[in-house]
């Protein structure tokens, strides 16, 4: 069976398009960021050593340099603030063998039947971001079929604001989800999708690889 990740639900349902030229694109090297806030959080719930989790920072990833590291002790500055519990596992392999999706949590909270996922972007003022909402919904599906429980609640740790916001996916996060999933498969199967471009494309860190409609980055680059 051919699997489609997590994230790349994720990607589908903000823009197909962004998946597509995402499927074609030469593995990319890990960013210092989703380095940083992956060690940090390993640490979270349990004291914070600078020098500690830095060193490991630097052992992981070859780009990390010194340049660096007011970036991370600022964000370890605000994750001091950080009151919830201290994961029981992290970097559970997680998948849907129903609907054919893989993926992965960044911690687990076996006693509390919740699950959790890293971001690197700042805390949203207000709610939850959709594609979080989205991410937390497929993660929810996958980690039910694979750890034999439903979580209670999926908890968004934004590592930038040092602080944790709980999702709960609704049934209209689910389908989105799953519709998103859909659109993946068929992709994967050959469909290319059409661009429609709307406010969200100036952002895009893709719009210069998708001009009048989308390409293999290997036939731009």
């Amino acid at each position: 069976m051919d699997f489609v990740t997590i994230s790349g639900v994720v990607s589908c349902h903000s823009c197909p398009v962004r998946y597509y030229l995402e499927k074609n694109r030469d593995i990319q090297p890990e960013r210092i960021e989703y380095t940083i806030s992956k060690q940090i959080s390993y640490h979270l719930g349990r004291e914070l050593c600078d020098d500690e989790i830095w060193e490991e920072i630097k052992l992981i990833n070859p780009q990390v340099d010194e340049d660096c590291n007011s970036l991370f002790l600022e964000w370890l500055d605000v994750c001091r603030r950080y009151s919830g519990p201290a994961a029981s596992e992290h970097d559970v392999l997680i998948r849907s063998l129903k609907l054919g999706v893989t993926g992965r949590i960044d911690c687990l909270y076996r006693d509390d039947d919740a699950i959790g996922i890293v971001r690197t972007t700042e805390t949203p003022e207000t709610g939850i971001y959709k594609s979080d909402r989205i991410r937390a919904a497929m993660a929810s599906i996958c980690a039910e079929e694979t750890l034999g429980f439903l979580p209670r609640e999926v908890r968004l740790l934004y590592i930038p604001g040092g602080t944790m916001k709980t999702c709960k996916p609704s049934p209209a996060d689910r389908r989105g989800a799953i519709r998103a999933l859909a659109a993946a498969k068929r992709i994967d199967h050959g469909y290319i999708p059409e661009k429609k471009e709307n406010d969200r494309c100036k952002f895009c860190y893709l719009k210069d690889y998708c001009i009048s409609g989308p390409e293999k980055l290997s036939d731009i680059i």
